[in-house]
């Protein structure tokens, strides 16, 4: 796979949203959105979602803004910044799915990556943030992708999904409820690679990276979809924009940066160079 050849800069970048939580040791979320903007050359604008409590080890709360606070946030940059791509993370309640795609449907021409966090850790419990089907029935019809890894997926779309098969079957089910492509991350991981699997509707694609096995991977789904609305923005088709992410956060991985005493943040450089990286997108034959 060759890599989007990085966009000349201008003095008007592109404007990518990021919908989401804030991260206070900012890692994943908001912070991990901004930093890979910032990398692949497109203005970001934040809408917060929530505060969450979590550090490099724990994750202890969350707290959702208030409805008027979020209509209100997603108003003003709409008149102001209007988005080339939005990125949509997590929401901390099924109240707040809602609203936000009420919002996003008055956006219809702007493709909308959604990578969906369902569950946070809260030390040794799990909170809830969605009910699978009402969280696929609300957002399928408002967002172009959706970026779930392979644990997300299984959760999706209520059965097991470890091989090419079933990931097509979970595909289909996300595009039932109206989602344009689904990309499953870490489909298969060995020793050696990592494989990501990608169907638009009609096409069938694996990619694969070198693995890059390491503690410290905090903000990886994060810093994916944030890739792929970044290439979106700039004009690149969804499989280039996909091919980027891969490659970003291959290298984001390699070079991660060591802070904290738990599982650290990626490292979010600039436009991949892939120099010492070797990823390899495959079109897929059949289902």
């Amino acid at each position: 796979m060759a890599i989007p050849p990085q966009p000349p800069k201008s003095g008007r970048p592109p404007v990518v949203w990021t919908i989401a939580s804030s991260d206070p040791s900012g890692g994943a979320g908001i912070q991990a959105d901004l930093k890979t903007f910032h990398g692949l050359g497109v203005y970001g604008a934040t809408v917060i979602a929530g505060i969450t409590v979590q550090n490099t080890q724990t994750f202890s709360g969350i707290e959702p803004v208030s409805p008027t606070l979020l209509r209100d946030q997603i108003r003003l940059l709409r008149e102001d910044l209007p988005p080339a791509a939005i990125k949509l993370g997590m929401l901390p309640s099924p109240d707040m799915v809602l609203l936000v795609a009420g919002e996003l449907a008055k956006l219809s021409a702007t493709p909308v990556v959604c990578d969906p966090i369902l569950k946070a850790t809260l030390g040794e419990q799990s909170l809830s943030l969605a009910d699978t089907e009402s969280y696929l029935a609300a957002l399928g019809p408002v967002c172009s992708l959706i970026t779930p890894n392979r644990e997300e997926a299984q959760r999706l779309a209520g059965h097991p999904v470890t091989d090419r098969h079933t990931a097509r079957r979970a595909a289909d089910h996300f595009r039932g409820h109206g989602f344009d492509a689904v990309v499953i991350k870490s489909l298969q991981v060995d020793s050696d690679l990592a494989l990501d699997w990608f169907f638009d509707g009609t096409s069938t694609y694996q990619l694969t990276t070198p693995a890059r096995p390491n503690l410290h991977t905090h903000g990886a789904g994060c810093t994916y979809s944030a890739a792929i609305a970044a290439g979106l923005a700039h004009g690149l088709s969804l499989i280039e924009s996909i091919e980027l992410a891969k490659a970003y956060v291959s290298e984001a991985l390699r070079d991660f940066a060591i802070v904290g005493q738990g599982r650290g943040p990626l490292h979010h450089g600039g436009w991949p160079t892939g120099t010492e990286d070797q990823t390899t997108t495959e079109v897929i034959a059949g289902p």
